[in-house]
């Protein structure tokens, strides 16, 4: 409430008197009367008894009309639990010699509600300084407590969410520095609120975050949200995967800030990479099986089928037999034989790896010496299609290797190689050190090459590579498996390069010595 300052006599007792007198003194100064009268603010003359005047502002702000509120003491509308309060204040103006007071009380509304109000309150005393009575001005401030009230609420509410929400909020400076944190901010980053206010960030999220934030966020005033995923050792070493997002904007001192919100996903992440690792480890074995049943069923079928048919053709009609047909047979047999022994050793050699009962055995050797072991039982198949077969290699040239595996790679892609060669054609095996660590082996062939298509499906299990050779040799495409993971052993590489009726080349690396 407010009081301006009037010169007045001592108010009656009378309330009829009380408003004469008042009305008297108010008419006596037009300026004051106009205020008074005319004023939107609500204004009211109290005698020191709590009889008062008020205004045409301050009547309808409560409700009343003027000759109600002569009947009514300022404490019959006030709040009652602002009335001790409002009496303790009016004593200390009373009695500390004070000129004005101010303070914010509740009305009763005529209808009852509640009307919070922003009250001055000047004391007018006489020429001997003792206390005549009050002029008081109210302001209506119900909308504003209302909007306070309203926000104080919303504050609580944030407060308790950043309390208890599991993500983890933090801001930073404009230098990278934490200014604020959560627990759950504590908790992700392993490090106590006290430690990390302050704190630079680099220490904490680590470098290549920090220059993501710094590079993404805090070059760009008012930049949009930016996402990241994150994995960071904390202080004891421990790791953690998070997500957020991060965002700046301005502090209250108009310095750019940046609002950083972090999830910790560690057990997530741990539990989806588990369940992905196993689920393609039951897809590769699914795809293996059904792999060893269709070679079961058709590729070792059908060389064994071939070899009992000749087989019984020579056991029915072997005396009626001349030697150019006996001869013939005999060499179809053979390439049966082979065909179905190649067969086996790869089933074997896959069945063992599937096992993890192959052990890796790396020792120095010269890399002639192993080629040359490894063709020797293919000659005959180059002879009989009249393939060059040529060698192409540094005779001092040694590599570090598990002899059988590296036999195996040898043996698989050379077969390959004259299968895969029409009659007349060359077949290349050349070798040259790509560093002081490697040297890569190339099997090259003049063949009928490979589509791209066919190229992107091969070293898959779960996909159908095999064809026939050009004069109808079978093929599985294990052999191609195999030879991929004897290369992945010896922490070698594997890789094809191939165009249609262009050739094929192989490639795989061997240590050096």
């Amino acid at each position: 409430m407010e009081e301006t300052m009037l010169q007045h006599k001592t108010l009656p007792e009378n309330n009829k008197a009380f408003e004469m007198d008042i009305m008297n003194q108010i008419n006596g100064d037009e300026i004051f009367r106009n205020l008074f009268e005319h004023s939107k603010v609500g204004m009211s003359i109290t005698s020191l008894d709590g009889r008062l005047h008020a205004n045409a502002a301050y009547c309808e702000m409560l409700g009343y009309s003027k000759e109600e509120l002569l009947d009514r003491a300022w404490a019959d509308f006030t709040h009652p639990d602002d009335i001790d309060y409002n009496h303790q204040l009016i004593a200390n103006l009373l009695a500390e010699g004070k000129q004005s007071v101010r303070w914010e009380k509740r009305y009763l509304h005529k209808n009852g509600s509640t009307i919070w109000v922003d009250i001055h309150t000047f004391l007018f005393r006489d020429a001997n300084g003792n206390p005549l009575h009050f002029i008081t001005t109210v302001n209506d401030i119900t909308k504003r407590k209302t909007y306070e009230e309203a926000l104080s609420r919303s504050e609580q509410r944030y407060r308790t969410l950043i309390r208890e929400i599991n993500e983890g909020i933090t801001i930073l400076d404009g230098n990278g520095f934490f200014q604020f944190a959560n627990h759950a901010a504590e908790t992700i980053l392993g490090v106590e609120k006290e430690s990390l206010i302050g704190t630079d960030a680099r220490k904490i999220l680590g470098h290549p975050l920090f220059d993501f934030i710094q590079r993404e966020i805090l070059k760009e005033e008012g930049s949009e949200k930016k996402t990241f995923e994150y994995e960071f050792k904390l202080t004891d070493g421990s790791e953690k995967i998070v997500t957020g997002s991060a965002a700046s904007g301005y502090d209250e001192q108009n310095r750019i800030e940046t609002l950083v919100l972090l999830r910790d996903i560690t057990t997530r992440k741990l539990a989806e990479n588990e369940i992905r690792s196993q689920n393609e480890k039951l897809q590769i074995s699914n795809a293996e099986k059904d792999k060893f049943f269709a070679i079961l069923a058709h590729d070792l079928r059908s060389p064994l089928s071939s070899f009992l048919g000749l087989a019984e053709v020579m056991s029915e009609d072997i005396n009626t037999m001349t030697m150019s047909e006996i001869e013939e047979i005999s060499k179809s047999l053979y390439l049966s034989a082979t065909n179905l022994y190649q067969l086996l050793e790869n089933l074997l050699e896959w069945s063992i790896l599937q096992r993890g009962a192959l052990k890796y055995m790396p020792e120095p050797t010269s890399l002639s010496r192993i080629v040359l072991r490894s063709i020797e039982p293919l000659q005959e198949s180059a002879r009989r299609k009249n393939i060059d077969l040529k060698l192409n290699l540094d005779k001092t040239l040694n590599v570090v290797c598990d002899l059988k595996m590296t036999e195996t790679i040898f043996r698989n892609l050379i077969s390959n190689a004259l299968k895969y060669t029409l009659p007349g054609g060359t077949v290349e095996i050349t070798a040259r050190e790509i560093s002081e660590e490697e040297t890569v082996v190339s099997i090259i062939d003049s063949g009928i090459g490979m589509s791209k298509e066919l190229q992107a499906k091969l070293f898959k299990v779960n996909e159908q590579v095999s064809r026939k050779g050009t004069e109808g040799e079978s093929s599985s495409g294990l052999g191609l498996l195999i030879c991929k993971e004897f290369a992945e052993r010896q922490e070698g590489r594997l890789w094809a390069e191939s165009e249609e009726n262009q050739g094929s080349t192989f490639h795989f690396t061997l240590k050096n010595c």
